[in-house]
C-alpha cells in the first residue's frame, strides 16, 4: 500500500434531516486494496474536523469519513428533538447513500452513543467499535447543535452498549488526544488489516 498523504476533502450528503457535512480522507490509491472504512462520530463538544489528525495518519490505507452530526458544525439540524437513535438513522441514511458492505466506527463521547445505536441497528455492516469517553458525561457544549446532541446523550441508557455483538474498545477517559500519534497507532492496531 502507498504510504502517501491522503486526499482531504469535504462534502455534502443528504440524509432524513438534510444535508450531512462530512470530512473525508482518502488514500491516495483509493482502490479495492483499501481497509474497512472508518466512521468517526464526534461528541457535544465537537464536530467531524476534530478528526483531521486520526483522519490524516490513518487515511494512507482506509477511507475516513467523519460527518458533522446533525445539528452540529456545518449539517443540518431537525426540527424536531432528536434522540441518539434519530442521530444514528442520519448516519445510517449516509450508510446507505455510500452502499458501505462493512464499516469500522470510533464514537467519542455523545459520539459513542451514535456509535452503539449503529452497531445494534446494523449488525451486518458494523464490524468493530472504538468507544472514547461516556456519552453525556461531556463538559460545556456550547455552540450550534451541540447542546441538543448532548441532551439526547445525557438520556441514552448505555445499558444499550450490551446488545452489541461485535468486537468493541471502550475507553472512558475524558482526556483522550485525538492529536497523539499513540491513538493513530491503537486504532490502527485494534481495526486491523482488514
Amino acid at each position: 500500500m502507498d504510504n502517501s498523504p491522503p486526499r482531504l476533502r469535504r462534502a455534502y450528503f443528504e440524509c432524513r434531516l438534510g444535508q450531512l457535512h462530512v470530512h473525508n480522507a482518502i488514500p491516495v490509491g483509493g482502490g479495492f486494496d483499501e481497509l474497512t472504512t472508518l466512521i468517526c462520530l464526534h461528541g457535544a463538544t465537537g464536530t467531524g474536523r476534530m478528526f483531521l489528525e486520526v483522519s490524516k495518519r490513518l487515511g494512507t490505507s482506509r477511507s475516513i469519513y467523519s460527518p458533522d452530526l446533525p445539528g452540529c458544525g456545518e449539517s443540518d439540524g431537525s426540527t424536531t428533538r432528536l434522540t441518539i437513535g434519530g442521530y444514528a438513522d442520519a448516519i445510517a441514511d449516509f450508510l446507505d447513500s455510500m452502499r458501505f458492505r462493512q464499516v469500522d466506527l470510533l464514537g467519542v463521547g455523545a459520539g459513542a452513543g451514535v456509535a452503539v445505536e449503529l452497531a445494534v441497528g446494523r449488525p451486518k455492516v458494523v464490524r468493530k467499535l472504538y468507544l472514547l469517553g461516556v456519552p453525556g458525561k461531556e463538559g460545556d457544549a456550547s455552540g450550534h447543535g451541540a447542546t441538543g446532541l448532548q441532551g439526547a446523550a445525557a438520556e441514552w441508557r448505555a445499558d444499550r452498549r450490551q446488545l452489541v455483538k461485535q468486537p468493541v474498545h471502550a475507553l472512558e477517559s475524558e482526556t483522550v488526544d485525538l492529536a497523539a500519534p499513540a491513538l493513530a497507532g491503537k486504532l490502527a492496531e485494534f481495526f486491523g488489516g482488514h
